[in-house]
């Protein structure tokens, strides 16, 4: 299984960058200067830690491009910066950034310990310059040089801290994405909290205020008006869903002060998958263009002329593979014929056969004599050995509750219900009721648990992996 985590397109050549991983291979980069028609990968590693850092490369997070032709940044995991002068084809490591002495004290997040955001030649509202920039980090905060990056200074005056025994440190914030507008304020989506500052050195001002979340990942500022940005709610750092289970997304016009809904033309029904730090950008164009894509492999896209959300892509093959290996869930009231009935053998894949040959209903069983009555001429001709097998077989047939495989009744864990027999179902194929959301997030949790203790059983290195790949494995509520 492979997977892409950063793209760049470089502004002075048109050559596309993607930062890719292998479970087998391992990280690496490839090319494209044809806008994608074709691809190639380097003869050699182009990002690699020096001999003398006791570190491995483990995937990029972010491309950025400088004003000079050829320049190159990548920021990746674990937390460090890289720069190229030949357009990607080769990079150094700042070592100014890898050799902080607030190196100790960052440690990973959720996703992993990584600079995610660069924004060269940015460190104020005052303009740019070729020797400054700023760079973000989970966690770790915001670090900012003006000196080539020969030095690095942390700039997280104002962040909340809520994990941390200190609310507000000077460094070790977990946040999210930074983003620079067309009047060059910076917004910040934090773990939890939104901020904005015209200079981060001096420090950052909360504008979450008309918000309904003030957790989320991803924040884009608009290219040519001043003041505006967009961010994406998530309830919680507990509970990675949107708000009140809609697809959202707020805009502001003023710097923060007010927040309205620009969610027009996003689905109206119950949405249980959230936009990630990097799915969201704008292409910069005079009349720009917004575009976000969420975890459920859907893509919409908007412009600035015409701010209804148009869907572009669905159920991209990468994110639904995810969906389906995170989330198997068990549930009679799946409507006939739903897809993703993953059970190996059973009923499962003869039904399957049996829509394949275009049969309706499934073929009569075929009928069976009676059990001969105890001490009867026919139990007495089979023998009691032979009647009492016959009994074990029939005993066998009837349906137990909660067993695999058998269509008898089970009770609900979440409710204690009796339900129906079993059925396993993708989280797409199964929409639960809007009023009642929390089951099913309890069962996802018990889901990750239990891929979680799998990946330990069969020495997995890496929990995330599982979450992938599809599941071969059945899970019963």
């Amino acid at each position: 299984m492979s997977g892409v985590y950063a793209v760049g397109i470089d502004p002075h050549t048109g050559r596309i960058l993607a930062g890719s991983e292998s479970a087998h291979f391992g990280p690496s980069m490839w090319f494209s200067d044809d806008l994608g028609t074709s691809w190639r990968e380097p003869g050699h590693a182009p990002i690699a830690f020096p001999s003398d850092v006791d570190a491995a490369f483990t995937r990029v997070w972010q491309f950025a491009f400088g004003g000079e032709p050829g320049a190159v940044y990548a920021g990746v995991e674990p937390t460090a910066l890289f720069r190229s002068v030949d357009g990607g084809e080769s990079f150094e490591l700042v070592r100014a950034l890898w050799d902080h002495p607030h190196r100790s004290d960052w440690f990973p997040g959720a996703g992993g310990a990584a600079v995610h955001t660069v924004l060269p030649e940015r460190v104020s509202a005052d303009g740019t310059d070729p020797r400054c920039m700023t760079v973000a980090m989970s966690t770790g905060g915001v670090y900012q040089t003006r000196d080539g990056g020969g030095t690095w200074t942390p700039a997280n005056r104002g962040i909340r801290a809520t994990f941390l025994p200190e609310e507000y440190p000077e460094y070790g914030q977990c946040v999210h994405k930074v983003a620079v507008a067309a009047d060059g304020a910076f917004y910040l989506q934090n773990h939890h909290g939104v901020y904005r500052s015209e200079d981060p050195l001096s420090g950052w001002a909360p504008i979450a205020d008309g918000l309904p979340a003030d957790f989320g990942f991803a924040m884009v500022a608009h290219p040519h008006a001043p003041g505006t940005a967009l961010t994406f709610p998530v309830i919680s750092e507990a509970c990675h869903l949107p708000p009140d289970y809609r697809l959202d997304v707020r805009r502001t016009d003023d710097g923060g002060a007010t927040w309205r809904p620009a969610a027009k033309g996003l689905p109206a029904d119950p949405y249980y998958s959230i936009v990630l730090r990097d799915a969201a950008c704008t292409d910069g164009t005079d009349v720009p263009g917004f575009y976000f894509g969420t975890r459920a492999g859907d893509v919409y896209a908007a412009t600035d002329d015409d701010p209804e959300w148009r869907q572009v892509a669905a159920h991209l093959p990468t994110c639904s593979a995810y969906a389906r290996s995170e989330c198997h869930e068990r549930d009679s009231r799946a409507p006939a014929g739903a897809p993703g009935r993953l059970r190996r053998g059973g009923p499962g894949r003869r039904a399957g056969r049996r829509r394949e040959r275009g049969a309706t209903a499934r073929p009569p069983r075929r009928a069976r004599a009676p059990l001969p009555a105890r001490g009867s001429a026919a139990a007495r001709r089979s023998g009691p050995a032979a009647a009492l097998h016959q009994r074990v077989r029939r005993r066998r047939r009837v349906p137990r509750a909660g067993r695999a495989g058998h269509r008898g009744r089970r009770r609900d864990r979440s409710t204690g219900a009796a339900v129906g027999g079993g059925r396993v179902t993708p989280l797409s194929a199964w929409s639960p009721s809007p009023e009642a959301p929390f089951p099913l997030i309890s069962r996802i949790a018990f889901l990750h648990s239990r891929v979680k203790e799998r990946n330990a059983q069969v020495g997995d290195e890496n929990p995330r992996a599982g979450l992938t790949r599809p599941s071969p494995w059945t899970y019963h509520w």
